[in-house]
């Protein structure tokens, strides 16, 4: 059994992470040789979700904010003077786009360069961690960030 964890660095170009094979074969949408467009979804500070193309076109939320990336057309839906709060605007900020390559064995995920202005304070960078979410997705933490979340009190009763 494989621990649902991995440690990770970027590959020598600096924007691309490669896949662990014993967490990559958990995502049945990664198949085939071809490159695949996907998606990360930024779910907190330094903690973002893989997904499917498919699994964003599902979620109603997040298929609005592919809608808005894939027509690369901006049609105003309210008046010049309304305006969202800023927590609510900055939402289109939390879903980029991606893509995974096959590399002999393996996958690459491409890191979006976007994503570089948002790393956490205190965060290594280059250091980042792979894991598998309790909801069942992989997902890619800066390691600072899920020692701080692992690390933290909880009440492990309920």
């Amino acid at each position: 059994m494989d621990a649902l964890v991995a440690h990770v660095t970027f590959d020598p170009d600096g924007n691309r992470l490669q896949l662990p094979k014993h967490l990559s074969d958990r995502l049945v949408w990664l198949t085939g040789s071809e490159t695949i467009a996907a998606w990360i979804w930024a779910v907190s500070p330094g903690r973002y979700r893989l997904l499917s193309d498919e699994q964003v076109q599902l979620e109603s939320n997040l298929d609005i904010l592919r809608s808005i990336i894939v027509t690369q057309q901006l049609t105003p839906s309210a008046g010049p003077t309304v305006a969202k709060n800023n927590n609510e605007a900055a939402v289109v900020a939390t879903l980029i786009p991606t893509q995974l390559k096959f590399q002999r064995s393996y996958w690459r995920l491409s890191f979006p360069d976007v994503l570089e202005e948002f790393i956490p304070l205190g965060c290594d960078e280059k250091k980042l961690s792979f894991l598998v979410s309790i909801e069942g997705y992989l997902e890619i933490w800066y390691t600072h960030t899920l020692r701080e979340a692992v690390l933290s009190p909880r009440d492990l009763r309920a």
